[in-house]
């Protein structure tokens, strides 16, 4: 239950954690990111950017198929799908680029 891997809340939790990690180191405002999501073409090219991005689209059957059959466990296995392919992208790809500087 408090293993940090496989499918457990600390799993859940560091994985939230890295994400909002990432945001905040992003100097990208909310509001930004939205703004910029409408005028700008994304790319994806790397396969774990695809499957991060096919996991995320699939949000809107996966609620569907929460409400139709009122199973909320559905949920928790589509979160951990979230999870284990955003750290699969975050392995495998630079989220933010880190300054010249350093």
């Amino acid at each position: 239950m408090l293993d940090d891997k496989g499918n457990t809340a600390v799993y859940m939790l560091y994985m939230m954690t890295r994400i909002k990690s990432i945001a905040a180191n992003s100097n990208v405002t909310p509001a930004q990111l939205a703004e910029a999501a409408k005028t700008e073409k994304i790319p994806v090219k790397h396969p774990k950017e695809w499957k991060l991005v096919k996991t995320l689209l699939r949000f809107n059957d996966e609620l569907s198929k929460i409400v139709d059959d009122l199973c909320l466990h559905h949920l928790c296995e589509y979160l951990y799908d979230i999870a284990t392919a955003f750290s699969e992208f975050y392995n495998a790809c630079y989220c933010i680029e880190r300054d010249a500087k350093d």
